[in-house]
């Protein structure tokens, strides 16, 4: 699969994302837009294909 859109998040960016999708009390549409970002996040993709 082709990737469409690679961002790169700081240690504190990508903290902060998985806290608004772990908490529970996050918005849906905070919820959605957080998941987003980090499924995109560069440095999750490097680390799942060592």
């Amino acid at each position: 699969m082709r990737l469409r859109y690679v961002i790169k998040l700081t240690e504190e960016e990508r903290g902060l994302l998985t806290r608004l999708t772990h908490t529970g009390k996050t918005n849906a549409r905070k919820f959605v837009w957080s998941r987003a970002l980090l499924m995109c996040d560069v440095g999750l993709i490097a680390k799942d294909n060592d």
